[in-house]
């Protein structure tokens, strides 16, 4: 038996579980030095390299006198610097903290005052705009790679009860819950994997889930432990059922874990013969479809919250319908799944109760709500000297000994894999101006839940625009309502309360109309722009947005940018999910699909286009595009600039004739300028270049200023100081 065959076997033994991940991780790296550990677009380390960038970002820390359980931020995304960043933390017995850029800055600060952490690691050339005030360590790994190594490996020996992460979840008091992980909570998530997967060194298995996602964590440490590879998804990947299906052949995948709304998807999509993918895990919410038959791989339905370790139920998915959702499956490891009444007394079996949850998953609790942990880490009724977790969750257990997820007792909801507490978003919206009581509702439709906001104003006139502004800087966008309705005054029930089924039944029936915002909405202008408008419209299912909105402030999310890809396609116009991510506005995703289906001849001609007719005698304005080539980052500065103001765009010859490309700035500047002196001979203009543009506006003023003529104003935005010729 080889090493790459006995090593897991070991690992599931109890003599390995009293190690903790970065011993674990430590001893496969030493089995397995030149085999690779993790990689992502940008980077590929083998087990040594992460082992020594591990050391020498450890260091750091130690050189900054970093204390056993202290909090570290990492904010570097979904990523090799993640991962590594990570890994050092713990090795020095402290806690990582993931922070998602994606959230609002006000959050995040939130999250790194409340978990008291002072030091974030970021990539190299990435730090958070928000950190003023925190040590931030930049993570380059070539640099690292090229160093010298430290003299010993750096191993802390931390107890079981040590503190391994803290995830934040969403708050019913409206402040996210910081949610505290030890080493023997993360060291059980590890062993049942392990075992009721089982995980091998020659297992490849996928990162897809973000890293703030607490599935994460049994994804990466449950992989690296026993020395398998783990492959990290890009977004093209994540997103989209068919290219996750393509990268996950091509990447050799054996072991997957996918969301539950991509992987309804996938699972009733074919899937190539030679696919190495043998275990599909999903989790995060409610699984409503079953898979395809002849399917090469198995499907498990996993469920747990952040509070007990990622995972303590798993149960594998049968092709056959048995008229019901699937099941939730069993306890996993050591946890115990009790299904009591509101006397915290067990119900029979069949009957609907609460799912608590008992065991080593357990966390220790929220950080700094000692009144909020008591109320939900409660003493184990059934196992004396256990702690249990109340989840909220109403479940009931079958004669096989599986469990039904029913839903909640509570205003709770899971949204994409992310529970989030819909007081939470209430409480932002009573903090917002003019609102003297609110409500927001969760409705389960085809594409995912969605949220409805019910407002009803202190006084008139409300500004729906002020409120989502509001919420937008507070919330991350899987919490922004999809619709909003102004009400006069609030249902209520017999009891007081509002009547938040009537709410619901009065939106599904059409009784109360969403609010139409009316101000500052700029309608289409052309036919691309009509097309686009009509298939939002379809998807978001409402009128009242212009073409300068967000389609992810709107409400949408990454599978109704699927749906938009394949509506678009019925109509002969070629999308990709990338391109809603990079122009996720109309008038930004219409010059692009108006760029890629133009028939100008002339391809100088195509390298100008006009952004704003504008009102004829005022001097243009000349936007020069950056490193992409394109300039459809100018789309909203043209529009703040206003319709009287005309303005134009010189865009890359190399979009679309890559061997005509201009090879350096001078001759970018010679071609535009000789475009410029043709279409206007004479008279005043501007021009504008933002990063890499400001390179070339710099270099065409140069040549203006040679030929007698010149610029009005030239405008660089965050340029670098080098420009061209070597000028500062």
């Amino acid at each position: 038996m080889t090493n790459f065959e006995s090593y897991a076997e070991a690992q599931q033994s109890s003599q390995k579980s009293t190690l903790n991940v970065t011993e674990r991780v430590t001893e496969a790296a030493g089995l397995f030095p030149d085999k690779t550990a993790v990689s992502d677009e940008n980077h590929s380390i083998i087990f040594s390299e992460l082992i020594l960038i591990s050391d020498v970002l450890a260091e750091k820390l130690l050189a900054k006198n970093i204390q056993l359980e202290q909090k570290v931020g990492i904010s570097c995304g979904k990523s090799v610097e993640a991962v590594v960043s990570a890994f050092a933390v713990m090795k020095v017995g402290a806690a990582y903290v993931p922070l998602d850029a994606d959230y609002p800055d006000e959050r995040l600060i939130y999250i790194a005052e409340n978990s008291c952490m002072n030091i974030i690691f970021c990539v190299k050339g990435n730090a958070p705009m928000w950190a003023e005030g925190f040590e931030v360590i930049e993570i380059d790994i070539e640099q690292i790679l090229k160093s010298e190594p430290p003299e010993e490996h750096i191993s802390f020996n931390c107890s079981p009860t040590s503190l391994a992460y803290s995830m934040y979840t969403s708050g019913s008091t409206g402040t996210p819950k910081g949610v505290e992980i030890e080493h023997r909570n993360l060291n059980q998530e590890i062993d049942w994997n392990i075992e009721f997967h089982k995980l091998t060194s020659k297992d490849v298995a996928s990162l897809v889930s973000s890293f703030s996602f607490d599935v994460s964590v049994s994804e990466i440490w449950s992989t690296l432990s026993v020395g398998a590879r783990l492959c990290i998804a890009p977004p093209s990947a994540v997103y989209v059922p068919q290219n996750m299906i393509d990268w996950m052949c091509r990447k050799g995948i054996t072991v997957g874990l996918v969301g539950t709304p991509v992987a309804e998807k996938i699972i009733r999509m074919q899937w190539p013969d030679e696919c190495s993918l043998r275990t599909m895990r999903t989790m995060g919410d409610r699984l409503r479809v079953r898979p395809l038959p002849n399917l090469p791989f198995n499907l498990y339905n996993e469920y747990g919250p952040t509070e007990c370790t990622v995972t303590v139920t798993a149960g594998l998915v049968s092709s056959e319908d048995d008229g019901k959702y699937p099941h939730i499956g069993s306890e996993v490891g050591d946890c115990v799944i009790h299904i009591l009444d509101d006397e915290l007394n067990p119900v029979k079996e069949g009957e609907e109760g609460e799912l608590c949850i008992s065991g080593d998953c357990v966390a220790r609790g929220y950080a700094g709500m000692p009144e909020k942990t008591a109320e939900v880490f409660v003493p184990d009724p059934i196992i004396k000297g256990n702690r249990m977790y109340r989840t909220g969750d109403v479940a009931k257990r079958r004669p096989d000994g599986n469990i039904d997820y029913v839903g909640r007792r509570d205003l709770q909801v899971q949204i994409r894999g992310f529970r989030v507490e819909l007081s939470e978003i209430e409480k932002f919206v009573l903090d917002s101006e003019n609102v003297n009581s609110a409500a927001v509702v969760a409705s389960e439709e085809e594409d995912g839940i969605r949220l409805y906001c019910f407002a009803e104003p202190k006084a008139k006139p409300f500004s729906v625009e002020s409120l989502t502004d509001f919420l937008a800087s507070k919330l991350p966008t899987y919490m922004r309502p999809s619709g909003y309705y102004v009400l006069e005054e609030m249902p209520l029930n017999v009891n007081g309360k509002i009547d938040r089924k009537k709410l619901f039944a009065d939106v599904v029936e059409n009784r109360i109309e969403a609010h139409s915002r009316t101000d500052q909405i700029v309608m289409p202008r052309n036919p691309m722009e009509e097309v686009l408008w009509e298939t939002w419209k379809k998807i978001l299912r409402r009128e009242d947005f212009g073409i300068y909105e967000n389609f992810f402030d709107l409400g949408g999310h990454s599978l109704m940018a699927i749906k938009m890809e394949t509506l678009l396609s019925k109509r002969g116009l070629a999308l990709d999910f990338e391109k809603v991510i990079k122009y996720p506005v109309i008038a930004q995703l219409a010059a692009f699909l108006e760029f890629k289906v133009d028939g100008a001849e002339n391809s100088d001609e195509k390298c100008i286009v006009s952004l704003n007719k504008g009102e004829k005698g005022r001097p243009p304005i000349y936007f020069l595009h950056s490193t992409s080539g394109d300039i459809l980052a100018y789309a909203n500065i043209v529009h703040e600039l206003g319709e009287d103001q005309p303005c134009f765009g010189f865009q890359s010859i190399g979009l679309w004739h890559i061997d005509q490309a201009d090879k350096t700035i001078e001759q970018m500047a010679a071609r535009y300028v000789k475009l410029l002196n043709d279409i206007q001979p004479e008279g005043k203009f501007a021009l504008v270049g933002w990063c890499f543009g400001g390179w070339i506006a710099y270099e065409m003023a140069r040549i203006f200023k040679k030929q007698g003529r010149n610029v009005s104003i030239l405008a660089l935005i965050d340029a670098p100081a080098k420009l061209a010729g070597g000028k500062k």
